[in-house]
């Protein structure tokens, strides 16, 4: 064959050559094409981080080869990154969730600035010459020998960084970083986002949290407003606001509504013969009687010794079997750690069409001082508020009231 049909079917021969190295790296671009556009959208559809960085690692495998990826993202402010997500071949522990790293003066800082992927095929030799970094050694823990390090830039804006890992040395070259940068902005942006969903709803999380305690504590002081600190019985607010509350209700549904005053006797002398603390004490005792009464009946401190139970649908006759049933207990029940035995004094009214409220109190106290001039320690009903106010004031010329005028 002659020396110019020789060089012509060679150079027809590398063309050819050449031809199919074209069309297999066509070939090959499509595919990586049809495999990213598949991965953009999977990662896309991703709302949590989780998702999208579970995608990666069920898709990159074709392209970069790893046994451990990591996902780390900077705190705001940009000087501390923290590990997100890590997901390996083996069991992970060294670096977890929640480890974090200074950023500025570490080599990713570098990264960063350049926007560049950086490959270290000698992680052992890596970690002699940078002996300060923490997360080198920790990452050596695990066996990794070589890492693709991937930063995370969004719009110009740092996000966090992707670490693909090898056990194997010598692993990663150029064509790895630039397949990662193929998907590198679509996956910062979607990253940068799915971050911020996850950062509002912890927000939220806490905004709740942080509402239901001072709902808690709003509560509290509600309840302190309206409790009496000595008995823990509702104080006067408290029991004029459940008052009138349970007023209305008995308008709207036609219940009837009964109040008892009852008022300790011979208060005076507990004090003046054992003390204010014993006298404290003996309040503390009435008020934990009377509160065991019926669990849908109120007690309340009016002032003094002066208590007042309200009854919610309960007639006058049900509400003289209440009272009375707490004065045999109160007479039959000494104090403790004094030994002090007990009377009191009750008045029970039942509350008429319309009445206002302070004259329903005042029918009470007037029953309630019937029951002082009778000779105490009993229970007397006021049905009808037809008695003279004054005859009563002459039969008990020293009394003032805590009930009238409520």
């Amino acid at each position: 064959m002659a020396t110019g049909a020789l060089e012509t079917e060679g150079k027809l021969h590398a063309l050819l050559q050449r031809a199919s190295e074209v069309a297999s790296s066509l070939e090959r671009r499509a595919h990586e094409d049809r495999v990213f556009r598949t991965v953009t959208e999977k990662i896309n559809a991703g709302v949590y981080l989780d998702d999208i960085a579970n995608h990666v690692y069920d898709s990159f495998r074709e392209f970069i080869p790893f046994d451990r990826i990591g996902l780390a993202l900077l705190d705001p402010g940009d000087q501390v990154l923290r590990a997100r997500w890590a997901r390996a071949e083996y069991d992970a522990t060294a670096i977890a969730r929640g480890f974090s790293a200074p950023v500025r003066g570490s080599s990713l800082e570098r990264i960063l600035e350049t926007g560049e992927p950086r490959i270290i095929n000698d992680l052992v030799a890596y970690a002699a010459s940078h002996p300060e970094s923490e997360s080198t050694a920790r990452i050596l823990s695990e066996g990794i020998r070589s890492s693709l390090t991937c930063p995370l830039i969004a719009a110009g804006r740092p996000v966090g960084f992707l670490f693909f890992s090898s056990l194997t040395p010598g692993v990663y070259a150029s064509e790895h970083a630039r397949v990662y940068q193929e998907i590198a902005n679509t996956l910062a942006v979607v990253v940068e986002r799915a971050s911020m969903l996850e950062r509002l709803a912890y927000l939220n999380e806490e905004l709740v949290v942080r509402n239901q305690a001072l709902r808690v504590a709003n509560a509290r002081v509600r309840r302190l407003t309206v409790t009496d600190s000595l008995t823990r019985v509702a104080n006067r607010r408290g029991l004029m606001a459940a008052l009138k509350a349970a007023a209305s209700l008995a308008d709207r549904r036609h219940l009837p509504l009964s109040v008892v005053a009852l008022d300790l006797d011979h208060f005076k002398r507990v004090n003046d013969e054992h003390g204010h603390e014993a006298g404290d004490r003996v309040l503390r005792h009435v008020g934990k009687l009377a509160r065991t009464c019926r669990k849908e009946d109120l007690v309340g401190r009016m002032g003094g010794e002066e208590f007042c139970i309200l009854l919610p649908a309960t007639d006058e006759t049900q509400a003289a079997v209440v009272a009375e049933r707490l004065r045999s207990t109160l007479e039959a029940t000494p104090v403790p750690a004094l030994g002090l035995r007990l009377t009191a004094s009750f008045g029970v009214a039942q509350r008429l069409a319309g009445e206002p409220l302070p004259a329903l109190l005042a029918r009470a106290d007037r029953a309630l001082y019937q029951a002082k001039a009778a000779g105490r320690n009993r229970v007397v009903c006021c049905a009808a508020p037809s008695h003279d106010q004054r005859d009563l004031d002459a039969l008990v010329p020293d009394r003032v009231s805590l009930f009238s005028g409520a």
